[in-house]
């Protein structure tokens, strides 16, 4: 499990160059400019995933407090790493969206935040086990080793030669 401490690492730094790639690819687009190079980049509204939940996620989408209605979250998120995966993706997409020309957050809203934010709170959810008054760290999927002579000898797209042939 990553550290809560560990969530600010290269966060930005990430996120600022896939903003300037979509952002100078879009606004290139959108002006007709032949020069990437000469797009402005916007700097990231939030500088990681800890600021983003805590400044716009968890304020914003706060009726998704357990209820009767079924939906989970966990005060401890930082601790299932399902819900960092989600979560980083959404916040890395919603700045994109939030630089781009023209904002698309409906686009936002209807690819990325909806079907996330349905796993991510579903009663079967990462956070699952956890309640209002209870954390339950995520729990890896058992996996065995597989036996050495599993591995295939050539790669899945070669084809099969005849035993004894060196061709």
């Amino acid at each position: 499990m990553r550290d809560k401490d560990d969530l600010d690492a290269n966060d930005e730094e990430r996120v600022r160059s896939a903003m300037a790639a979509v952002y100078r690819s879009t606004w290139r687009k959108a002006s007709g400019v032949t020069d990437p190079q000469s797009a402005p980049v916007p700097e990231p509204h939030f500088e990681n995933l800890v600021a983003w939940v805590a400044g716009y996620f968890a304020p914003t989408f706060g009726r998704l407090q357990e209820g009767p209605v079924g939906h989970r979250w966990c005060a401890k998120w930082w601790d299932h790493p399902e819900a960092v995966l989600r979560l980083d993706a959404l916040w890395t997409s919603w700045e994109i969206a939030m630089a781009a020309p023209g904002r698309d957050l409906s686009g936002w809203v209807r690819d990325h935040l909806n079907p996330n934010l349905a796993v991510l709170t579903a009663a079967d959810g990462p956070f699952a086990a956890c309640t209002s008054t209870k954390h339950t760290p995520t729990q890896p999927l058992p996996s065995d080793a597989p036996p050495a002579a599993w591995w295939p000898r050539r790669e899945p797209w070669q084809p099969a030669r005849p035993e004894g042939s060196d061709r």
